[in-house]
């Protein structure tokens, strides 16, 4: 009986993931399939079995499922991989009111509203903002009086519908006026 096992099974776009197959026929062709992705084609060991590495590519928030599949065999055996959210820019990290920020992130759900916070504190949008279909964002925010800080603080990103949420590894610093 195929099985197929991932490690590790969970992570940010961008991860590299190995998978393990095994109980397929021995010398077969194989194809995986990672969501709606394909990989390059491979062969089978003579013990039926394969090892493989793929990297994650920007994909919705959630578990994903990944296939190999052996058409010459008629095998396959799945597996899940979960997507995590990630925040992956916050540009510039010390910027006074009146100025801009831009936000970027992965991992969220699929033309999902998001919230962004600087500290305990909601960043106001001018109208909703969503992810794209792939869960990517960049984001956009002029820095207004109410977001100066007196300490650089992380920015955090939660998606509306999953709940999913990430924290900045980057501490944003906005100067009050006159600084």
């Amino acid at each position: 009986m195929p099985s197929l096992r991932l490690k590790p099974t969970e992570g940010v776009v961008g991860t590299d993931v190995t998978l393990i197959g095994s109980g397929f026929r021995p010398n077969v062709g194989y194809r995986i399939q990672f969501e709606d992705e394909w990989t390059r084609p491979g062969t089978t060991t003579n013990r039926g079995t394969f090892v493989i590495q793929v990297r994650v590519s920007p994909l919705p928030y959630g578990e994903q499922d990944v296939t190999a599949f052996s058409q010459a065999a008629q095998q396959l055996a799945h597996a899940t991989f979960k997507v995590l959210p990630e925040v992956t820019r916050v540009e510039p990290t010390e910027v006074a009111v009146g100025g801009k920020v831009t936000v970027s992130g992965t991992g969220f759900g699929s033309a999902e509203p998001i919230t962004v916070r600087l500290g305990n504190k909601d960043v106001p949008f001018d109208q909703e903002t969503k992810t794209r279909a792939d869960g990517t964002f960049t984001v956009t925010f002029a820095v207004t009086l109410e977001l100066a800080s007196t300490a650089p603080e992380p920015i955090t990103v939660r998606g509306q519908n999953t709940g999913a949420s990430a924290h900045s590894r980057e501490k944003i610093f906005i100067a009050p006026v006159g600084r």
